[in-house]
């Protein structure tokens, strides 16, 4: 048998002893007005619960179906899912978001801090930077397009350039305008 105790908002103590089912199953058949569930054991809902106030699970809560919030959800352990996390409106992670397997974006991503990639990054549509590029490595451009003028080939540049080391050029050179040099040599 399984005790179960109700409170009620006038303090009124209602306690019952109800026996367990053939199937092994407590129900409660009867419609409470009570503040307080208390439920020593397993307890199981064949219908909906609702709970309009705070609640405060302080063990394991196992859910077989669908759980929709209407609130903020507060954790303060450690959450697992053995599925896919579902998420319609905006997510926003106070810490670290750690993610071991791949993750998809449909939509766009905005990172309004630094980032930090420690493997290679393959962009498989276009890239568009708005400010500086700084290179701590060498820069390789694996296109073969030739250049016919100054705004075609595999690399154009619409400013100047500046070379601060040797430049070696494989093939011909061609140069439309006047050719500078500070060298005496």
């Amino acid at each position: 048998k399984v005790i179960l105790s109700f409170e009620n908002t006038e303090s009124q103590l209602v306690k019952d002893t109800m026996p367990i089912d053939a199937a092994g199953v407590k129900k409660i058949t009867t419609s409470v007005n009570a503040s307080t569930l208390n439920v020593t054991g397993a307890g199981f809902f064949a219908s909906t619960l609702g709970v309009q106030g705070a609640a405060d699970i302080t063990g394991g809560l196992g859910v077989t179906g669908a759980v929709t919030l209407r609130s903020t959800l507060g954790v303060t352990g450690a959450v697992t899912l053995s599925s896919a996390l579902n998420v319609t409106g905006a997510g926003f992670f106070a810490s670290t978001l750690g993610v071991q397997g791949n993750t998809d974006i449909t939509g766009g991503l905005g990172v309004t801090g630094a980032a930090t990639f420690s493997s290679s990054v393959t962009i498989n549509g276009g890239l568009t930077l708005n400010s500086t590029l700084s290179l701590g490595g060498t820069f390789a451009v694996n296109n073969n397009t030739q250049s016919t003028s100054s705004t075609t080939g595999a690399l154009t540049v619409l400013g100047g350039i500046g070379v601060s080391g040797n430049l070696n050029v494989g093939t011909g050179v061609g140069i439309s305008s006047t050719v500078n040099s500070t060298s005496t040599t």
